[in-house]
């Protein structure tokens, strides 16, 4: 399918947030942002984009009052899109702050509130939504504000958004401002850290894999416009990462930038999916994790009951699928689900891992967050637990390390509210028990 063309069309009905800027007419202006990125229990960052090089001021203060300003600054340059990812320090854990950009009115200041992480040993529970596939439209607006509604903690966009379908340069900035600037969007973004990866058309092409030539001009636009954690290796490849929220640890992972560049680190004479560097930083993270639920995220899908002629999905790369689950055995790592988008269904499977990795692996699929559903995606696989081709979804998955169930993943769309929820306790995700409670 061909989305660039599809969304080509559709830009008479994309909006736009209005530009930022003070009482002075002319003065300085934000073009996009601010947008809550990565958290932790002392800090807490914040992106924008300028409409030119400045030097920007980040302050926050306790939304309950009684303390200082804290602030930082940075400069935009013209090459970094005048863009800039601000990073305040000094903060408390699980605490709801205030902030501002130094040139913002102060109307829009007294909305903006951003929360630090929870502590890792924090009993409270977490929720995070994950959506993918998404327009700058009305029925994708519609979505969002739906999803403004419901109380989550982190935000994770998992690809397809936005569409690019190109590694120009230039338009890959143009995209990601638009989609930044996307009010829906932008509402939630300003008071709930957004965590993203990209999945194929926001990568650069559809059903594509890392020989994709401009893949460097991707990333660095990815870079300029995603204040994540990290970016990959940090100098010059992939943009996985991984961050702990309380009871729960996310690897971000890049299914896109290493595919089929080499041979994979569990076979040589497969080809690989993560590349050697991204596979020893994810198994090395695993093992060492002590949060009772590790979500595995990327944007393609886990298993192979893809639409006919898809290639772009783990089980095309089923060695080192297999090799990562016989890992999760060998270490006796407990609480990991996985997540995936990109094929305009959304579905949950049990993947068969009772004796490799001593539970059953759930896979949760999250796709689409826009209305185009595509029919030949609800294809059979024997671990099938439920397929809805319904538009305008996302997943949340709720972490509650005190209740019973340790975790609650639900389904929901903005049309139809709840799809389907499943709970499963800390045994069921622990060698050994199975099968969750569905209801």
């Amino acid at each position: 399918m061909n989305f660039a063309l599809l969304f080509c069309a559709m830009l008479p009905f994309a909006t736009q947030v209005a530009s930022v800027q003070d009482e002075q007419a002319g003065g300085p202006r934000l073009v996009s942002g601010p947008i809550v990125g990565h958290v932790t229990p002392l800090s807490i960052s914040v992106w924008v984009k300028a409409a030119e090089p400045r030097t920007v001021r980040l302050c926050a203060w306790p939304a309950a009052g009684g303390a200082a300003r804290l602030s930082v600054q940075t400069a935009t340059t013209e090459e970094a899109d005048c863009t800039a990812t601000l990073v305040l320090s000094g903060l408390k854990p699980d605490t709801l702050y205030r902030y501002s950009i130094d040139f913002q009115a102060d109307a829009a200041c007294a909305k903006q509130l951003a929360r630090t992480a929870p502590l890792a040993t924090s009993k409270n529970a977490v929720t995070l939504a994950f959506v993918s596939c998404a327009y700058e439209d009305e029925v994708t607006g519609t979505a969002w504000k739906a999803l403004a509604q419901r109380e989550m903690d982190l935000l994770f966009c998992i690809g397809d958004t936005p569409y690019i379908d190109t590694c120009d340069l230039a338009i890959q900035r143009r995209r990601y401002t638009a989609f930044n600037s996307f009010e829906p969007f932008a509402a939630i973004a300003r008071r709930t850290p957004v965590i993203s990866t990209w999945d194929d058309h926001d990568f650069g092409a559809n059903d594509t894999d890392g020989n994709l030539e401009g893949k460097e001009n991707a990333r660095r636009a990815f870079i300029e416009h995603r204040p994540n954690p990290s970016f990959g290796d940090g100098k010059n490849a992939g943009i996985y990462t991984s961050l702990r929220h309380g009871p729960v640890e996310v690897f971000v992972l890049d299914a896109r930038w290493y595919a089929s560049t080499a041979p994979s680190p569990a076979n040589p004479a497969a080809p690989t999916l993560l590349g050697a560097d991204q596979w020893a930083w994810l198994c090395a993270g695993l093992k060492t994790s002590t949060a009772p639920v590790k979500v595995l995220l990327t944007g393609m899908v886990w298993n192979d009951a893809v639409r006919p002629n898809k290639t772009d999905h783990w089980g095309a790369y089923a060695e080192e699928r297999d090799a990562l689950f016989a890992f999760l055995g060998r270490e006796r790592i407990s609480g990991v689900v996985l997540v995936g988008g990109d094929i305009h269904r959304s579905r949950i499977l049990r993947h068969p891992t009772d004796e490799s990795v001593g539970y059953p692996l759930l896979e949760f699929i999250s796709s689409p967050l826009h209305d185009r559903i595509i029919a030949s995606a609800n294809q059979p696989h024997p671990g099938l637990i439920a397929d809805f081709g319904t538009p305008q979804t996302w997943l949340e998955l709720r972490i509650d390390p005190c209740a019973p169930a340790l975790v609650t993943a639900s389904l929901r769309s903005a049309s139809a509210e709840q799809l389907f929820e499943i709970a499963l306790s800390a045994q069921q995700l622990s060698p050994g028990k199975a099968d969750g409670q569905e209801r």
